[in-house]
């Protein structure tokens, strides 16, 4: 009796061990992904700036339905200037009260000034740092768990029997 329950946990434990690793270089994988996306959104955003414009047109305005609320969606005209030259551009912007000579926060691609859009809350380079926050926090978490289960064999055992379970659920 004794050799069998040595054999369920040493096979269990190996099934915790097998698993670890595959969630190491899945969740590592992810983690360079989610880090080279981070670089792509800080390059791009690198090439954005922040600037002001002045409409001058009144806005057309159209209500839209998004997540259940009625909401104004308008296009205003806007003049800007950019690398010293003037631009005017047609841009969309939320709500209704929009008036001729105001100034609104927008953003253009300093490659390509004429590329114009309102100012986000969330820049690119805010994304950024949240995603690398979340590669951090994802490459840790599946680290740690390979760490407990190469180090610690009865961790090992309670994953691989976590495992069993979690199969024998699926399959019947």
């Amino acid at each position: 009796m004794s050799n069998i329950i040595n054999t369920f946990y040493d096979t269990s434990a190996k099934i915790g061990q097998v698993e670890s690793t595959i969630n190491l270089w899945i969740g590592g994988s992810l983690a360079v992904v989610l880090i080279l996306s981070a670089i792509c959104l800080f390059i791009n955003g690198m090439n954005m700036v922040n600037t002001t414009g002045t409409i001058t047109s009144v806005p057309n305005c159209i209500q839209i339905q998004q997540n259940g609320k009625t909401q104004q969606q308008c296009s205003v005209y806007i003049t800007y200037s950019a690398n010293g030259k003037q631009y005017n551009s047609n841009i969309n912007v939320n709500g209704d009260n929009y008036k001729i000579g105001e100034t609104i926060h927008i953003t253009y691609d300093s490659k390509n000034p004429g590329d114009v859009f309102q100012q986000q809350q969330v820049s690119e380079s805010m994304f950024a740092s949240i995603l690398c926050g979340l590669a951090v926090l994802i490459f840790v978490g599946v680290y740690v768990h390979y760490f407990l289960t190469s180090r610690y064999k009865m961790f090992a055992a309670v994953e691989g029997v976590e495992t069993e379970e979690n199969f024998v659920k699926n399959f019947f």
